[in-house]
């Protein structure tokens, strides 16, 4: 499941390359709108988030961010205040996604009218690892699949 969550937040965050050497720019339009979450018990980064519609400080994340067991009786933070569920995926949609109000907004990131084709580049920025400066990472699309509820997801190589 998280990994179906990964992929997607690869795929929203996909912004259209124009060149090898322009990925800078790239990443500094996900600076602008990707944002880490923390638990209030140890204030450490725990999960990415990014910005869906600024003027209502409107975050997507993965639910698994928010009701984890490890999580239980910690409240989620953003810009240090608690955020405010949305909407948070049903179990049985086989989503992992949850939408929250933060206190803060940012600019939002839209989805590529270009579809994903084998081949293609594709960018991502988030706070794996915890990591307090965030990552970016490249790859390229390897093989786009589909399993038996007709789900599609993306083979990536780095």
């Amino acid at each position: 499941m998280r990994q179906v969550v990964g992929i997607l937040v690869v795929v929203l965050l996909w912004l259209a390359p124009v060149g090898a050497s322009s990925w800078e720019v790239v990443v500094r339009r996900l600076r602008l709108s990707v944002i880490s979450l923390a638990c209030s018990a140890h204030d450490r980064i725990s999960c990415t988030a990014f910005s869906i519609h600024e003027q209502n400080r409107l975050y997507l994340t993965a639910a698994h961010c928010t009701d984890s067991p490890e999580l239980q009786g910690e409240t989620v933070t953003a810009f240090g205040q608690p955020i405010v569920v949305v909407y948070q995926s049903s179990p049985e949609s086989g989503l992992d996604l949850l939408v929250f109000r933060a206190a803060e907004g940012r600019p939002a990131l839209h989805l590529s009218p270009r579809p994903l084709e084998r081949g293609r580049q594709l960018g991502s920025f988030g706070f794996g690892y915890g990591l307090p400066g965030g990552m970016f990472r490249t790859g390229y699309v390897s093989s786009l699949l589909v399993d038996g509820l007709g789900q599609s997801f993306l083979w990536l190589d780095n």
